[in-house]
């Protein structure tokens, strides 16, 4: 009989190639370097008045800003493309032929903490409200089915 090799996880393909997280980067750090951290940290605070988990923040702001700037140094279409600004949505005119054409359904989750969802259906066109429900859950797919098939029902849009 033929074996099959199991799947790899991503753990054991990150050991494969010798990849680390941070906090194990951070452990086979030497201790030199992890203390010139603290020490250049403490400089910047000559009343010393950051505890270590302010330092420890500091530390990872840092990091942080390193792996920035060596995006941009590297790659900086590729880090422009992930700008959110970059990506603006493209607006167009809201254009419908009339009533009952298009229905916007939306819930309300604000008073779901005691047991009341909301759901509103309105007609796009004419911006009225078609139906507003009190349910126990807004996010269930049949009930919501259920109120779109009453609203197509009372309007008789059913052929």
């Amino acid at each position: 009989m033929n074996a099959q090799k199991s799947p790899r996880t991503v753990s054991q393909r990150k050991k494969d190639y010798g990849l680390m997280d941070s906090h194990t980067t951070t452990l086979t750090l030497p201790d030199t370097v992890k203390r010139q951290f603290v020490i250049d940290q403490l400089q910047k605070d000559p009343a010393g008045m950051q505890g270590p988990r302010l330092v420890k923040e500091s530390i990872r702001m840092q990091t942080r800003d390193f792996v920035e700037n060596e995006m941009h140094f590297l790659n900086p279409e590729g880090f422009q493309r992930q700008d959110p600004t970059s990506r603006r949505p493209k607006r167009k005119p809201l254009v419908n032929i009339g009533i009952h054409e298009e229905w916007n359904g939306d819930g309300h989750d604000k008073l779901k903490r005691i047991g009341m969802a909301i759901y509103g259906i309105r007609d796009v066109w004419s911006g009225k409200w078609l139906g507003l429900w009190v349910i126990p859950d807004n996010r269930l797919k049949d009930v919501v089915a259920y109120l779109w098939l009453c609203l197509v029902e009372e309007f008789g849009l059913l052929i």
